[in-house]
Order: structure tokens, then sequence, then C-alpha cells
């Protein structure tokens, strides 16, 4: 069986398969599943009670995306802007 009758039987394009193929050839099954397994690199997970807090935050507000829970978060529970990054200091000169 070609490629192409595989990706057409599929309705994939030849870049999905060739990327679950590296997915799978990297990690087993683990990598074909939502969020290949692992965290990308340089990507750090979320603290359990952080997460909670947005779901949280998403339950009593469900009109409120991503830049308005962001927006609480760092307003409110006085988190970084960036969870693992520290913003950049004002200077003192």
């Amino acid at each position: 069986m070609t490629i192409r009758a595989i990706t057409t039987e599929a309705g994939l394009s030849e870049a999905t398969l060739f990327k679950w193929l590296s997915r799978y050839r990297a990690s087993g099954e683990a990598g074909l599943r939502p969020g290949g397994g692992a965290l990308r690199p340089g990507r750090q997970q979320l603290p359990a009670a952080v997460k909670a807090t947005m779901v949280e935050a998403k339950r009593a507000e469900p009109t409120w995306g991503v830049k308005r829970i962001s927006q609480f978060m760092k307003r409110m529970l006085h988190l970084p802007w960036v969870i693992g990054v520290t913003p950049p200091q004002s200077s003192t000169s």
C-alpha cells in the first residue's frame, strides 16, 4: 500500500502521517496520545492548585476566555505573567 493510498483512505495529509509515525517511533503508543505523552522541551507543568483555580474561574465565569482568566490570575492571585518566567525588573539607576 502506498503512502498516498494510506493518507487518502485515512483522510490525513502526508505531513500528519509522518508526524504520527515519528512520534510512534520515538515514544511508542504514548506518543500518539493527545499531548504526545510528555511535555514539550522547555515547558513546565502547571501546579495542580493553579490549574484548579483556573478551572474554577472558568466554571464561575463561562464567558471568560484565556486572556481574561490570565489577567485574573495575575491581578487577583499575584501570579507572574508567565509561569516559570520572571518578569523584567525595573531599573533603579
